[in-house]
């Protein structure tokens, strides 16, 4: 029986290449998944916007059937931005968060608007009931606030300060309860911080 040395070659070839393949995807998974389930570190930039400089306006129309724009909010409120969608698990294990920071922080000035991204009023409407979450839940049923601001994946979350600029920027959300617990105890430091800064329309006497 003749031995074909060029087709074992391949072979071998081929062999190592999926090992090699296999490898790599181990160490870059290895490398990008605890960064991703922190889900707690912020990011100096995010599709279009990075941190403090000035964020473009939106306007849209929440889920109670008025309008939103962002600008409404700037001078003495601090915003927090949650895109989202029903069909998004991680989004989902972060809606908790939101309405708590809403029921704790939304009278001291922190504006919670919870962005749904491409589905149908009525099966946004449906799900807040049956959660019984109370935030404002803004609707970009065509996906332009999402493109205005280059959002990739979701969930991400926006912190924006009186100036309308944007003072954190995180995707995803932590895998672990403990990650989860760090994010809930750095993001209401950030937001009493931002709560206590003076509000740009405040004038000296």
């Amino acid at each position: 029986m003749k031995i074909d040395a060029r087709k074992i070659g391949l072979a071998c070839g081929g062999f190592l290449f999926a090992i090699g393949t296999i490898w790599v995807h181990y160490e870059v998974k290895a490398i990008l998944e605890p960064a991703a389930a922190l889900g707690s570190g912020s990011l100096r930039s995010a599709g279009t916007l990075e941190i403090g400089e000035p964020m473009p306006d939106f306007s849209s129309v929440g889920l109670d059937g008025n309008l939103v724009s962002l600008s409404e909010f700037q001078g003495d409120e601090v915003v927090v931005i949650d895109f989202w969608a029903t069909w998004c698990k991680p989004c989902i294990k972060g809606m908790p968060d939101l309405q708590n920071i809403h029921k704790e922080l939304g009278d001291e000035g922190v504006k919670v608007l919870a962005v749904n991204v491409g589905e149908r009023v009525d099966k946004v409407q449906d799900f807040m009931e049956r959660e019984d979450y109370s935030f404002r839940v803004v609707m970009d049923p065509d996906k332009e606030i999402k493109d205005l601001y280059g959002v990739g994946g979701i969930p991400q979350l926006i912190v924006v300060d009186k100036s309308g600029r944007p003072r954190h920027i995180e995707i995803g959300y932590p895998m672990s309860q403990s990650q989860a617990d760090l994010r809930k105890q750095r993001l209401r430091k950030l937001l009493r911080e931002l709560l206590n800064e003076p509000s740009p329309n405040s004038t000296n006497a």
